[in-house]
């Protein structure tokens, strides 16, 4: 494996969550960028999203492979009841791998950078049940330069790079 595989191939595939992490750090250690997500870092959504649809009607589902542009970091401040705490945000316009815009949608940077999410389950389940409020959970999306072949399943493209890690599976 180099450098040179890794820049060819449009999308790598793996096996194990920890090589998506490394492959997706070298990738944007080679791209040239920052420790933050930063315009056109390459993007995967977690979560079906029925709410939200692109210009050309396609629902932000699970497993949306896309580009960031226009962003910038912000943050949420969570009230009191909910458990009163400042979370990170990253804001970015949203274009799919297909070209569909999506806007400017809201993205949880701590999962983004660590893969943990900024709320627990429990504050989520309660926020989310507020119409009020609901709009305070950061969407669920992290890096795709490297996907597990888990999220690839029914994708294609024209140059893949599969990572075989078979041992001890």
């Amino acid at each position: 494996l180099n450098t040179g595989m890794l820049i060819w191939a449009d999308q790598i595939i793996c096996g194990t969550n920890k090589t998506r992490v490394d492959i997706n750090n070298q990738m944007r250690s080679l791209k040239g960028h920052s420790d933050f997500p930063e315009d056109w870092d390459k993007v995967i959504c977690l979560r079906n999203y029925w709410d939200y649809f692109a210009d050309n009607g396609d629902y932000l589902v699970n497993g949306t492979i896309g580009y960031v542009n226009n962003s910038y970091k912000t943050f949420y401040l969570i009230p009191p009841f909910f458990g009163g705490k400042r979370i990170e945000v990253f804001t970015a316009q949203f274009i799919s791998d297909t070209s569909a815009d999506y806007g400017i949608l809201n993205m949880d940077m701590k999962q983004i950078l660590t893969g943990e999410k900024a709320l627990d389950p429990k504050t989520i389940y309660r926020l989310m049940r507020s119409k009020k409020y609901s709009n305070l959970v950061p969407m669920e999306f992290t890096y795709a330069y490297a996907i597990t072949c888990w999220k690839a399943q029914g994708s294609q493209w024209n140059n893949v790079l599969v990572m075989e890690e078979s041992f001890p599976y």
